[in-house]
């Protein structure tokens, strides 16, 4: 005989389907809407890079210093190596500009074409930014006869530096010692895309500005291309807030405040209290055997409840159900404990102690027994 726990908990409140199925809405038409308009221009990520086959990219000048055996390679990293050239920048962050102004101070050599001026000046060389219709000019270089310059003219705002060559007459690289490092600035700065590489002298011009560069230091010549966002191991959140699953990251962000918005405590409606508990097991037991006493039933109310667990341990131990009670014990104890006070509340014809007493006792026979696995 097994009496079940009276304690139960009161059912949670119904949701409410409307603010339920809102945000799951607006979540999914926010994943649709970023499949649809979450996507960039193809290749807009790699602009101005040595990826970039563009005429406003630098592959071309890649290409040409890796076929003449210049060692180069592509960097995705802020700083590294001793010689980085980085073409066409982008508006850096001021931690990482930080960081660059360090590396170049503590030796790096950075040839710079940066025809906007974003971080020339951030480094020790502002600039001063002109444009230009001339569309060759004729350089100091023996083996470079003539360039193609571009319209961009960048001159450095402040006097200083010295000259590696001339063209057209004035200065085409000037060399800006920062710290124990140094700054080449690139005058013509359009001078190694891809749309000049191939017109005049433009790709000997980039050959001997490597090896120019390479004198006295080792190799190779990183590309820089974190400053065009390119970067190894961005973070999650990083990656989060970027094309193309900055939409549905924002979007998932509106429906996660509309839904907390709606199921907060402080601002939706008042849960109700939960119902009271009721009585426990042992308050149910002690009722029944004091109501069964009143009436004069006790003893077969016992006997009730006695066949009833005599017939589960039959079971269990293999008797039939009409052995005698003796027996059954007899044999429940040869597979397991059983304490002289449960046998007496299984073998008894009336209720040892008392009727709530003995109700008791074959309840700690039902469950500790019968529920137990035996131990052979």
């Amino acid at each position: 005989m097994a009496f079940d726990s009276a304690e139960t908990a009161g059912a949670p409140p119904p949701s409410s389907l409307l603010w339920f199925t809102v945000p799951a809405t607006v979540f999914i038409a926010a994943i649709g809407l970023s499949t649809l308009l979450g996507t960039t221009e193809a290749g807009s990520v790699e602009r101005h890079t040595s990826y970039d086959a563009s005429g406003a990219g630098y592959r071309a000048a890649y290409l040409i210093l890796d076929e003449v055996g210049v060692p180069v390679a592509r960097s995705r990293y802020l700083v590294g190596g001793k010689v980085r050239w980085t073409l066409a920048p982008q508006k850096m962050k001021a931690d990482d500009l930080a960081v660059l102004s360090r590396w170049v101070r503590d030796g790096g050599r950075l040839m710079l074409a940066d025809g906007a001026g974003e971080i020339a000046g951030e480094l020790g060389v502002p600039i001063e930014r002109t444009t230009s219709d001339v569309a060759t000019l004729n350089t100091s270089l023996d083996d470079v006869k003539t360039i193609a310059p571009g319209p961009a003219v960048v001159e450095p705002a402040n006097p200083g530096g010295t000259t590696w060559e001339f063209a057209g007459g004035d200065a085409l690289v000037s060399i800006h010692a920062v710290g124990q490092g140094q700054v080449w600035l690139l005058h013509r700065p359009d001078a190694l895309s891809n749309k000049n590489m191939k017109l005049a002298d433009n790709a000997v011009l980039a050959a001997r500005l490597a090896e120019a560069m390479l004198e006295g230091t080792s190799g190779p010549i990183y590309f820089d291309e974190y400053c065009h966002g390119l970067r190894d191991r961005p973070g999650v959140i990083e990656l989060l807030f970027q094309p193309p699953m900055h939409w549905a990251t924002w979007n998932l962000l509106a429906a996660t405040v509309i839904y907390l918005w709606a199921r907060g405590v402080r601002f939706g409606s008042m849960r109700p209290l939960p119902p009271p508990r009721r009585r426990s097991k042992d308050e149910f037991v002690d009722a029944l055997g004091d109501l069964l006493e009143r009436q004069g039933d006790s003893a077969a109310a016992y006997r009730t409840a006695q066949a009833e667990v005599l017939h589960q341990l039959a079971a269990q131990v293999g008797l039939p159900a009409t052995a005698h009670p003796d027996t059954i014990v007899s044999a429940v104890r040869r597979r397991r404990a059983v304490s002289d006070e449960a046998a007496l509340a299984l073998t008894s014809a009336g209720p040892p102690g008392g009727l709530v007493t003995a109700l008791k006792t074959l309840d700690t026979v039902s469950h500790d027994i019968l529920r137990q696995p035996s131990a052979r």
